[in-house]
């Protein structure tokens, strides 16, 4: 008799705003630990609500935090400078 083992796939993500604070809070991380002086993610599914989840990270970690509105429409959240 075979044993069968089941693969672990990568489960899609039920919530987008889970998936959009977690790049915000690596983002918060790699600025406050000197890994980058600024990053602006883009691409986020709602940037003004994983902005305002990841203020607090942000101002733990002494680190600006805003949301730019682009000319396009969308808008990107922008994680840096140190403060």
């Amino acid at each position: 008799m075979d044993l069968v083992v089941p693969l672990q796939f990568a489960r899609p993500r039920e919530d987008v705003l889970e998936h959009d604070l977690e790049a915000v809070v690596r983002a918060i991380g790699m600025v406050a630990a000197g890994g980058a002086s600024r990053i602006r993610l883009g691409g986020l599914a709602d940037p003004r609500a994983s902005a305002a989840e990841g203020v607090p990270v942000a101002q733990r970690a002494r680190v600006r935090l805003i949301v730019e509105d682009r000319a396009a429409g969308g808008a990107t959240v922008v994680v840096g400078p140190r403060y």
